[in-house]
C-alpha cells in the first residue's frame, strides 16, 4: 500500500515504531472492529480507534445522548444531546479522522451495510452483565 503524505504524517509514529511498521500501519488502515456501545467505555474506544487508523470502525448502541453522558462519554457534546449515539459518534470521528468509514446501528435488527468485522469489542463491566443475565447459566 502506498500511504498518501497525510498518512505518513498523522501515523508517523507508528511507521517508525519496530512493532507497527508500515507493514502494521497497513494492517490498522484495513482493518474492520465492530463496538457495542458508545458509551462510557465505547465512547474512548471509538476516538481511540480512530487516532490509530482504523480502517472501518462499526458502532451498534439505542441511546441518545443525554446530559448526564457528557462528563464521561468524551465522543459526544453538548450540541449533540438527543441525538442518537451512533450518529453522534460516527460525525465525531468523521471530524477527527476523515479516512475512518463508520457504520452505526442504533435499532434492531442491527444489521447494516457493513462487512463482517475483523473484531467485536463489547465494552461492558462485570456488575453491568450481572444484572442483566441475574441467573448463574444465563
Amino acid at each position: 500500500m502506498d500511504f498518501t503524505e497525510d498518512q505518513i504524517q498523522r501515523y508517523a509514529r507508528h511507521i517508525v515504531l519496530p512493532e507497527v511498521g508500515g507493514i502494521g500501519q497497513e494492517k490498522l488502515l484495513n482493518a474492520r472492529v465492530l463496538v457495542i456501545g458508545a458509551g462510557g467505555l465505547g465512547a474512548p474506544l471509538l476516538m481511540y480507534l480512530a487516532a490509530a487508523g482504523v480502517g472501518t470502525l462499526g458502532v451498534v448502541d439505542d441511546d441518545s445522548v443525554d446530559l448526564s453522558n457528557l462528563q464521561r462519554q468524551v465522543i459526544h457534546g453538548t450540541g449533540d444531546i438527543g441525538m442518537a449515539k451512533v450518529e453522534s459518534a460516527g460525525r465525531t470521528v468523521a471530524e477527527h479522522q476523515s479516512g475512518n468509514l463508520v457504520c452505526a446501528a442504533s435499532g434492531p435488527p442491527y444489521r447494516r451495510e457493513c462487512r463482517q468485522p475483523d473484531r467485536l469489542i463489547r465494552p461492558c463491566r462485570r456488575w453491568q452483565r450481572q444484572f442483566r443475565n441475574p441467573l448463574p447459566g444465563q
